[in-house]
This record gives C-alpha cells, structure tokens and sequence, in this order.
C-alpha cells in the first residue's frame, strides 16, 4: 500500500515536472513579450507623466478644498511648488518615478518651511491636517528680538516657533508619504491590469492561430479564455518562477 502511493506521488510529481515547467516557461516568454511591450510604451508615450499629472493635481486641489484655499490661490501655489521643485519644469517633475517625485517634492517642503510667510497657501495645503494655529503662527514668521521684552521672552518665542515648525513638518511628511503610497499603488495597479490584458490577447491568439477556430466554439472556447485569462496573471511573475526552478534543478546533488 505505501509503495503504491509513493510510485502515485513520484508520478504526479513527474507530471508536475514535465507540463508545469513546460507552462511556466511558456507563460514566462508571454511574461517578458508583455513587459517589453509595456516598457516601450512607457519610454515613448507620456502615459506616466500624465497619470501623475492628473493623479498629484487633483489631490492638490482637493487638498486645497479642505483648507479652505481658493481655486485661483490654490493654483499659485500649485505653480510655487513646481518651482520650488525643479524650476518650473513640470514635465521634467512629472516624468520622475514616483519615489524620485516624493523626493523632489520634499526638496521643496524645506524652502517652504523656511519662508512660511512667502509659501503659505501652499503650507496650508500641504499640511491640511496640522493645527490651523501652528500654520497661522509660522506664516507670521520668525520672532524678532526687539519685539520681545527681554532675552527670556525671545528665547521662549524662538523655541515656541521651531515647536510649530516641527509639527507642521510631520505633517506635511506623513501628507507627502499617503500621496507616495497611494499615487505608487495606484500606477503599479494600472501596469498589473493593462499586464494582464496584454497577456490575455498575447495567449488567446497563439490559441487561435495553433490550435485553429476550434478554440472559439463551445467548450473549447471557454477553456481558451480561462488559460488566457489565468496566463495573464501569472505571465508577469513567471519567469522569475522560471528562474528559481531553474537554479534549483541545476543545483549540484
């Protein structure tokens, strides 16, 4: 009895061995077709820039809304902070990969907590969840020492101001780190999807054109699209699948 259901594994398993790897390798090609495909339509047409164009832009002025900051003001500070992160070059932000985005849009943050009273619309949006009081006592700016009545007072002030300063600037961080995670999430949800519709038609045609237009009557047909359909999920990930079977079928024993 053991041994019959041991010669049953080792037979399963050398069937695993023979169609799984066989379809993993194929899946992996449609996998590397479909994201040389994507590549080049990344490097040609603006498709990132656009996304985060529209994506940034319209959490900007929704931030904008929550803090009670004008469409025209809004605006301006929108341009402010375009500026301040890369000269006014809003193509040349826009096309950096999210992380190098954040980054840059960090870089700007410092000049805006610098200059309060300049950047305040844009303080404002970015810190929409900070204490309206801290925003409002920064934007007057920094405590001059002949509007104190003595060393302590000015002392006093000066640490009262870098206290706001700093929870300002936590917020902004953890607003610039939600627009890091959702803008970055949502693009690689964008690039899964159009992955798993271009594998889909990438498999449903090599069915169609081996396996003849029995693949598009009745059962056949459904089978077809399951696979694709199942293919183009898997695709994106199979050929590093493909490549750790691999390194472990070709580990000396």
């Amino acid at each position: 009895m053991g041994s019959e259901a041991a010669g049953a594994i080792e037979m399963a398993l050398q069937a695993i061995d023979r169609y799984g790897f066989a379809l993993l390798v194929a899946l992996s090609g449609v996998g590397i077709v479909t994201m040389a495909l994507l590549q080049l339509v990344k490097d040609l047409l603006p498709s990132r820039r656009a996304f985060q164009r529209r994506w940034f832009e319209g959490w900007f002025m929704a931030s904008a809304g929550r803090a009670m900051v004008g469409p025209s003001r809004a605006e301006d500070a929108l341009r402010s902070l375009i500026d301040l992160a890369t000269a006014g070059d809003a193509k040349a932000l826009y096309d950096l990969p999210v992380e190098q985005f954040a980054g840059q849009i960090n870089a700007a943050v410092q000049s805006v907590l610098d200059y309060p009273e300049r950047y305040g619309d844009l303080m404002r949006i970015l810190a929409q969840r900070a204490d309206p009081e801290d925003i409002e006592g920064l934007c007057k700016g920094r405590p001059a020492e002949q509007d104190q009545e003595g060393e302590k007072e000015y002392q006093a002030a000066i640490d009262g101001y870098l206290q706001k300063r700093n929870r300002v600037a936590q917020h902004i961080q953890r607003s610039l780190d939600a627009v890091q995670i959702a803008m970055g999430g949502r693009w690689r949800a964008i690039l899964q999807w159009l992955s798993v519709m271009l594998s889909t038609v990438i498999i449903i045609a090599a069915l169609t054109v081996y396996g003849g237009r029995e693949f598009w009557t009745g059962a056949h047909f459904a089978y077809a699209l399951i696979v694709a359909v199942l293919g183009g999920f898997i695709a994106p990930v199979a050929r590093d699948l493909v490549a750790a079977i691999e390194s472990l079928r070709n580990r000396p024993r």
